[in-house]
């Protein structure tokens, strides 16, 4: 009896101290700053004049910086679309430049978030079919939720889902256009982190 109680204790004793290591090394993994680069794809409709639809895919690069708790992710995206026909040419030129703020909650692997994205888009017209350059830029802004899967310390796939809201204004001589647009936009995303 005094032979168990011998070997009971150190066992005990080790036993302990491998939780206590295993949650002190989980408590900093969560509470480490991390930072990455991910891509986020969108589908967007692009109307033409003649009121046909085409469905392309917007691309943006995002740069997240993630803590336990908090996620703070700027974002570039540029976009040039041409076409050519007979002698008229026209380029469309957006650049798209804006900000995420997100609170985190996690369970094992996965990561649901929630908050706000917020930005600005740059729009530029061009072309011997134009009679003059045009250009605005728009404001966003909107709330988005979304989750992420973590296959692992480096690698996320996850979607979001955002409601933006956006506001552009073009000036016409003495008019202004005021143009207010509200839509939803889905986004798949990769992101890997350093």
């Amino acid at each position: 009896m005094n032979k168990t109680n011998s070997t009971t204790f150190p066992i005990l004793l080790l036993s302990i101290t491998l939780i206590a290591f295993t949650a002190n090394a989980q408590e900093e993994t969560r509470s480490i700053t991390k930072m990455g680069i991910g891509i986020g794809i969108s589908p967007s409709i692009l109307l033409s004049d003649d009121d046909s639809e085409s469905i392309l895919s917007s691309t943006s690069i995002y740069f997240p910086v993630t803590t336990a708790t908090f996620r703070f992710e700027p974002e570039l995206g540029i976009y040039r679309y041409s076409l050519s026909l007979d002698s008229d040419d026209i380029s469309q030129t957006a650049l798209k430049v804006g900000a995420g703020f997100f609170w985190l909650n996690t369970l094992y692997n996965t990561t649901v978030y929630y908050g706000t994205r917020a930005g600005i888009i740059y729009y530029s017209v061009s072309g011997s079919a134009v009679s003059e350059s045009e250009s605005e830029t728009d404001l966003y802004i909107g709330p988005a939720i979304g989750g992420e899967y973590n296959f692992s310390a480096r690698l996320s796939i996850g979607g979001e889902a955002q409601l933006i809201y956006s506001l552009s204004r073009e000036d016409f001589g003495d008019s202004t256009l005021e143009t207010h647009i509200l839509k939803t936009r889905p986004v798949f995303f990769v992101r890997w982190y350093f």
